[in-house]
């Protein structure tokens, strides 16, 4: 039936009216049409239009053209047949016009391109000079950072030795006023003071301070049980307890009398004396305080012009102030103490107000004591090398003082934005002299 219909659509020009003057040629013919287009090489726009323009579906026809079309013929087989389904066709002109834009449009981003890689060979060579420019500046930048954290840093010693300088010697002049002062006298009292100090048993503080801390238990006990015992025999009369009628009183009564007993014998069993040991916290207070009250003399810095009655004083106050270092290396065995000391005194806070009263201040003062005397202990030492350091140093005035740091200031804005090696080195050398001048 194929080759038949291949035959006349060859022979018969009238084919397309034939098959649609008839219902049954038509489906026939196109059913025999869509058989044929694979066994026909060449198709007309009128086989095609009527073939499909009658029952041919669009995949049968787009897969007949495809087998049997060259890609040239393609396009003008594709057509007729997106017609007849009610297809837009592009036009074969509208086809070349955007086709020759898009062909344009390519050769202008092409030559664009083009373009584009000469401009970045050309300025590759600047853009590595550039970057080594940058390098050397940020290296350059870095060194100036360092010198100017250097003299900084160097500013600020020379600052941190100017306030020594005048603590010092704020120091020495009291220190040289207390001289004046001193007595050889106080050299014997302190002496004696040294004996009673190291005839001290410090295990005593130790066994004192454990007896204590047994003891503060039961006295607080007592302490809270008084205020309740007191109400009860106010409101009652002893003699009414062992009627027969009060055994509701009875009843409220025995647990605070079970209480009270059993406080009372764990006091019995402590070995302890409350006067006692208030009197020995307020005997360890003396000592700390009497610690405190020995205080080193100095000498004036310039000894030889001294008198001959200064410079005896002198080795008086020399002997005194061995004195007192041996007081204070004597008294460090009551540090240890401190804390077990403190802890105990809170205890027994509420037992004895008299005694607490003045023992709370007792960790602070020895605190004090303990900075005094580290404070003491290197004075002496270290008082005339730094005296001998810092005397030779020129003083100057504020207002001085204000404009070197104002050029010091401007000097450091410089740097960040010289870029010339010389004039570094120029603002270098002033903002030395400004700092020596410091």
């Amino acid at each position: 039936g194929a080759s038949s219909l291949a035959q006349a659509l060859t022979s018969v020009p009238n084919l397309k009216e034939l098959i649609m003057a008839d219902n049954e040629i038509r489906d026939a013919g196109a059913a025999a049409l869509a058989r044929a287009l694979p066994h026909l090489p060449r198709l007309t726009m009128l086989d095609i239009s009527c073939g499909c323009s009658v029952s041919l579906t669009m995949d049968e026809g787009i897969e007949a053209i495809v087998a049997t079309s060259s890609m040239p013929e393609r396009q003008t087989l594709l057509d007729p047949l997106l017609e007849a389904h009610g297809m837009e066709v592009t036009p074969e002109t509208d086809r070349v016009t955007e086709t020759s834009k898009l062909r344009a449009e390519n050769a202008s981003l092409t030559s664009e391109l083009e373009r584009t890689v000469q401009l970045l060979a050309s300025s590759e060579t600047s853009l590595s000079q550039a970057q080594e420019y940058i390098a050397r500046l940020e290296q350059q930048r870095d060194k100036t950072r360092l010198h100017c954290s250097e003299w900084k840093e160097k500013a600020q010693r020379l600052s941190a030795m100017q306030t020594e300088r005048d603590t010092y010697r704020d120091r020495l002049a009291s220190a040289e006023e207390g001289f004046r002062s001193f007595t050889p006298s106080a050299t014997v009292s302190a002496r004696s003071f040294l004996s009673s100090l190291t005839a001290m048993d410090t295990s005593d503080v130790s066994s004192t301070l454990e007896q204590l801390n047994a003891y503060a238990p039961a006295a607080k006990g007592l302490t809270k049980l008084a205020g309740p015992l007191a109400r009860f025999l106010r409101k009652h009369n002893p003699s009414l307890l062992s009627h027969e009628n009060v055994v509701p009183l009875v009843s409220i009564f025995a647990p605070l009398h079970f209480e009270c007993t059993k406080c009372l014998q764990a006091l019995d069993v402590i070995s302890i004396d409350s006067e006692v040991a208030t009197a020995k916290l307020k005997g360890w207070l003396e000592v700390v305080e009497a610690v405190e009250g020995l205080v080193p003399v100095f000498p004036p810095a310039d000894i030889a012009s001294l008198s001959l009655d200064d410079k005896q004083l002198v080795c008086a106050a020399v002997e005194f102030n061995q004195v007192v270092m041996q007081v204070y290396s004597a008294a460090e065995a009551l540090l240890p103490h401190c804390e077990a000391l403190s802890a105990t005194v809170s205890a027994l806070s509420g037992i004895r107000p008299v005694a607490v009263s003045k023992a709370t201040a007792l960790r602070a003062k020895v605190q004090h004591m303990a900075q005094q005397l580290q404070c003491r202990v290197e004075a002496e030492a270290d008082m005339r090398g730094i005296m001998a350091k810092v005397t030779d140093l020129p003083v100057v005035s504020k207002e001085r003082q204000k404009q070197v740091a104002k050029g010091l200031a401007r000097i450091d804005v410089e740097l960040d934005w010289c870029d010339s090696s010389k004039e570094r080195d120029t603002y270098l050398a002033k903002r030395e002299a400004l700092l020596a001048e410091q």
